[in-house]
């Protein structure tokens, strides 16, 4: 049985699924703005299709 997932990637292009975008959430871009960090590596779990 394909799951709701497996069904939206099937039936749309990259550029149509909901949750891929090609910037950075605005929530980070302003956790980033507020605090210095330093480069490091980061795991974005949920960050669209992962490229």
């Amino acid at each position: 049985m394909i799951n709701a997932f497996e069904k939206v990637y099937q039936t749309h292009t990259s550029a149509n699924i909901p949750w891929n975008r090609n910037f950075p959430h605005f929530r980070l871009l302003d956790f980033l703005a507020e605090y210095e960090i330093s480069p490091c590596a980061v795991l974005d779990v949920g960050c669209g299709l992962g490229t």
